[in-house]
């Protein structure tokens, strides 16, 4: 499909650049129409999956700030001046890559300068909060290190990773490998954790994050295997790492999945292949636009193909590409509870990629027995299920990052530490100025582009009418000579 749409689309500009300018006026309409009034982002942006920031809507363009106020932190002593100088209520951004309206506030501080790299060891690293996962990478892989529990998007800042639960297809979360933090609490005061048990995970609320101790690891390759199993069987997998991919409307009894076993030996790490910008391009004017119309668990195949890899390191285990123009949701369940979950979630949409994480005891707001991680990959454009109800009645919780329906503080409550985790966030923050709506449980209104198809409906079919009538042009323009018509 992508071929063909490649090749109506250059025989477009051929035919409009050589013989005539409407198709070519056409295909740049229809760019713009997609740029500026796209039923899969709110961002009036050409590029729009690249990794480009904007404090006036998230990523995935589910919420938006109008006109927000920024402050942008030059220093931690900038930093510190700004909060001391008032007490009005901020949120800190992160590369707004949550889907939740973690940072939905008119008042934002940007801590895109404090990305230093202070200290490395060989056995831990020491940032600035706002260094994203993709930076500190790019220095580790000089010494043929890596972080652990990351996921596909390393765009994201450690701070945001670390207090929103990331976690990749490893059976280890991104905040398990942290070992120390400073933040600043309400009045600009430095604030140094060595016990991070209330902090990892903790959205923000504790103070600004300004500083994380990491533990790195050698850079190792992985053996992978691919089989088929069934729904029942996945939460039972002893591999390092897992991977699957499904949808609402599978066979339960044969599922793709992607089990990965770690070497022992050590290796130099293998620079990442990174999509094209003319890839990301095709994606968002003619892959995503193809959803419209066509069901998104239709492509199926396409799905199964990606999670598949050639090499695999742990440098860039899982390592895909942004996958613009659908919703995230991320909930995470008890694994003997896993399949009997999926089975009972309504249907929609939209595609299941299911992996595994190991119990833990370092974190309030997280998990304690080993859950099985539950992604949706739901259409921007429509009015996507969400399932938080269900997911407690199996025990189960929503990642904090993704798209979260309802009164949040019902999800907080099911914790057994929260009232102890609400002492310390009132020591940090007495007077609640690192809290927003949505934290306070005001349920959200979210973004989507559902009542914009209708131009969709007309606009697509009248631009692939003129490619195929233009590409008809040019084969009956260039008949051999003597072709008569019987």
């Amino acid at each position: 499909m992508i071929l063909v749409v490649t090749c109506l689309t250059l025989a477009t500009f051929f035919y409009g650049v050589t013989k005539r300018p409407l198709p070519i006026v056409v295909w740049v309409l229809f760019t713009l129409a997609l740029t500026y009034y796209n039923p899969t982002h709110v961002q009036p942006y050409i590029d729009v999956s690249s990794d480009r920031l904007s404090y006036e809507a998230n990523w995935g363009s589910t919420f938006e700030n109008r006109n927000p106020s920024v402050f942008i932190a030059t220093n931690v002593t900038h930093l510190q001046t700004y909060l001391k100088s008032s007490n009005i209520s901020v949120r800190v951004a992160g590369s707004m890559h949550s889907y939740s309206p973690l940072v939905k506030s008119q008042h934002i501080i940007d801590i895109h300068h404090l990305n230093k790299i202070l200290m490395y060891n060989g056995t831990h690293v020491r940032v600035q909060a706002g260094a994203s996962i993709g930076k500190v990478q790019t220095f580790l892989s000089h010494y043929g290190k890596t972080l652990r529990g990351i996921g596909s998007i390393t765009a994201q800042t450690v701070s945001g990773g670390f207090s929103t639960s990331l976690a990749g297809i490893e059976r280890r979360g991104f905040s398990e490998f942290a070992t120390a933090a400073k933040t600043l609490d309400y009045a600009g005061n430095i604030v140094e954790w060595s016990d991070l048990y209330y902090l990892r995970d903790s959205m923000g609320l504790l103070g600004v994050l300004i500083e994380l101790v990491l533990q790195v690891f050698d850079n190792r390759q992985l053996d992978f295997k691919v089989a088929r199993k069934p729904l029942s069987e996945l939460s039972g997998s002893a591999a390092d790492a897992f991977d699957s991919v499904l949808t609402f409307h599978s066979d339960f009894s044969s599922i793709l999945t992607v089990s990965y076993t770690l070497h022992n030996e050590t290796m130099p790490v293998r620079p990442v292949k990174r999509m094209s910008r003319v890839m990301r391009e095709l994606i968002d004017y003619v892959v995503i636009p193809i959803t419209f119309w066509v069901p998104m668990h239709a492509l199926h195949w396409a799905f199964e193909s990606s999670i598949v890899p050639e090499f695999e390191q742990l440098a860039t285990i899982g390592h895909d590409a942004p996958v613009h123009g659908a919703i995230f949701i991320d909930y995470r369940i008890p694994t003997d509870k896993c399949a009997s979950f999926v089975e009972s979630m309504p249907k929609q949409d939209g595609f299941i990629r299911i992996k595994i994480l190991n119990a833990r005891s370092d974190a309030c707001l997280a998990n304690t027995e080993s859950v099985c991680k539950v992604e949706l990959y739901i259409p921007q454009h429509t009015r996507a299920k969400t399932y938080e109800a269900l997911a407690r009645q199996y025990g189960g919780y929503s990642h904090w990052g993704k798209l979260y329906t309802g009164n949040i503080t019902k999800q907080f409550e099911t914790f057994e530490c929260y009232s102890n985790f609400e002492i310390i966030r009132r020591q940090q923050d007495p007077i609640g100025r690192f809290q927003n709506a949505y934290l306070k449980g005001h349920p959200p209104v979210y973004w989507h582009g559902g009542y914009r198809l209708w131009a969709f409906h007309v606009l697509i079919p009248l631009f692939f009418g003129i490619q195929i009538w233009t590409c008809a042009q040019c084969c009956i323009r260039t008949r051999p000579v003597g072709y008569q018509k019987l």
